[in-house]
């Protein structure tokens, strides 16, 4: 389970050699890596995106989108781009995203383009919460901290911990049969859900 966008951690469930679906964008997605199946997905609807956006434009806060064709569409001179275009570049080519700067996303969200969550990236901790604090009159969402440096911003009642209850559901698993471990925010659904859950 994790908060990046399911094709940027192909690679990881090939290593670990898995066969569980994975859960993606803090629980947004759900896909069987094997078979590509999309088992679920529950996508932030596009008037809250579009309201997001214009709060974090107002405010200059630097926005990053992840959606669905693989797509990561970030504003222009976004700081934490170069770090994620590195780690794109690393990847075999059938496991990068598509790398977008757009200042005015809204066409694309207006034309149907499904966004999972929107990000902003500081090294201010304390930015990163006024931030979330200007978003606190949109109800829709819900932001959690996914690092120290990343605030997340998805959509609420949408998280790791209802992901991990429907994929243990679809399982055949008993919330006592299910662990997790976790270290960040956005775990924290996970973790109290599990019958077990391990904060690390």
């Amino acid at each position: 389970a994790t908060g990046r966008l399911d094709k940027s951690i192909r690679y990881v469930a090939r290593e670990l050699e898995l066969t569980l679906p994975i859960i993606s964008s803090n629980g947004a997605m759900v896909r069987d890596m094997l078979s590509g199946q999309l088992i679920y997905d529950e996508p932030i609807p596009p008037k809250v995106s579009l309201s997001v956006l214009s709060i974090l434009t107002q405010i200059d806060a630097p926005w990053i989108m992840a959606c669905d064709q693989d797509m990561i569409i970030f504003s222009p001179g976004n700081p934490r781009m170069e770090i994620l275009s590195q780690r794109n570049n690393q990847l075999p080519s059938a496991d990068q995203v598509i790398l977008i700067e757009d200042p005015d996303p809204v066409s694309l969200v207006n034309n149907g383009l499904k966004v999972y969550k929107l990000i902003v990236y500081s090294q201010s901790p304390e930015y990163l919460k006024s931030v979330a604090a200007k978003l606190a009159d949109i109800d829709e969402i819900s932001p959690v901290f996914s690092d120290s440096s990343l605030l997340d911003i998805g959509l609420r009642g949408t998280d790791k911990g209802k992901a991990v209850q429907k994929l243990a559901e679809q399982l055949g698993l008993k919330r006592e049969q299910v662990m997790t471990a976790g270290d960040q925010e956005n775990d924290i659904t996970m973790l109290q859900w599990a019958g077990l859950g391990i904060a690390m």
